[in-house]
């Protein structure tokens, strides 16, 4: 099967790494009860992860060594970060600076993506 098939593709055909959420499921579903990250993209200037969340998961709090960039693409997530909850849904963007510990809590079963500004 080639990428044009599975719906991912790279940056440098100028193509989307994603012809939508149904691409996102059908290539990282969510474990019942868990979490599943998947690295998407990567290069020297931006790494691309999907994480398919299933409800009410927690994701420990962390940080990342560089900027990042959070896309909800499907669901809600309560995100953690400087002692304030964002709520976060289907279409918003939130970016984050290198460093910032921050935490997740799936609201529901979610396809969350994260870039990272290298």
């Amino acid at each position: 099967m080639s990428s044009l098939d599975e719906g991912i593709f790279t940056l440098e055909t100028g193509l989307p790494l994603s012809t939508g959420v149904g691409d996102l499921e059908k290539n990282n579903p969510a474990p019942a009860g868990g979490y599943s990250p998947k690295r998407i993209y990567d290069s020297d200037k931006l790494g691309v992860t999907h994480v398919a969340f299933d409800a009410g998961i927690e994701l420990p709090e962390h940080s990342a060594p560089v900027p990042i960039v959070v896309q909800i693409a499907q669901g809600a997530v309560e995100f953690h970060a400087g002692g304030v909850v964002h709520r976060l849904s289907s279409g918003s963007v939130l970016h984050l600076g290198a460093g910032v510990p921050h935490s997740v809590h799936s609201v529901e079963p979610s396809h969350v993506i994260v870039t990272f500004l290298k």
